[in-house]
């Protein structure tokens, strides 16, 4: 995993049409004519013995890691790497790990992806994913929305995507790039049992 600084990352989305909010947490596009999207969000607590995501990490079966990784299993099928994963309002990691860990609000490998973060001196700045790294990407963002409350963003290297993960229980993803959002909702149409909801701008999916 490497990183980059956040002014580095801020300039170069700027280029690409991609700015912070007015309240400075999160990103959006500038010119947001023509956006289109879905969101994933946990509506319920459902029976998660059936997720299609149950061996990507086993003993990781909150409904917010699948939401995450499902996310980043679209970016992987679609090859929309490198990917730039963004902590808008906080530190990656400003609270006591092992604590969190004793408490289970968090696991040991998020943990440990977590403390690597920390102990490279990147707390503060935005790491950049290749296709091979998802499963550390789900890790490092899983937690910002669980237990640390941090917003997180995520945006490839060409703009052709913006994703967001609220604490709200949300996972959002965004494009302006009509192919791309018709091969993403093609992926998403085609998985079974999931654990949450896929909500469009017309309705459920």
């Amino acid at each position: 995993m490497k990183f980059i600084s956040e002014k580095k990352f801020l300039r170069s989305i700027g280029r690409l049409g991609i700015v912070k909010t007015s309240d400075d947490r999160s990103l959006r596009y500038l010119d947001e004519t023509g956006v289109l999207g879905f969101d994933f969000t946990n509506l319920a607590i459902p029976d998660l013995s059936q997720s299609p995501y149950e061996g990507v990490a086993e003993g990781d079966r909150s409904v917010e890691y699948v939401m995450v990784s499902t996310l980043f299993k679209l970016v992987q099928v679609l090859d929309l790497f490198p990917v730039y994963l963004y902590a808008s309002d906080n530190e990656w990691a400003d609270e006591d790990l092992a604590r969190l860990v004793s408490q289970k609000y968090i696991t040991a490998d998020e943990a440990s992806v977590l403390q690597n973060v920390i102990d490279q001196d990147h707390g503060m700045d935005v790491a950049v994913i290749e296709r091979d790294e998802v499963k550390e990407a789900a890790r490092l963002i899983t937690p910002q929305i669980t237990a640390l409350s941090t917003e997180c963003c995520a945006v490839d290297g060409k703009g052709r995507f913006l994703a967001t993960f609220s604490q709200d229980d949300e996972v959002s993803f965004n494009t302006k790039d009509n192919a791309l959002y018709n091969a993403s909702r093609q992926f998403i149409l085609k998985l079974k049992n999931l654990p949450f909801e896929i909500i469009q701008a017309e309705g459920s999916l």
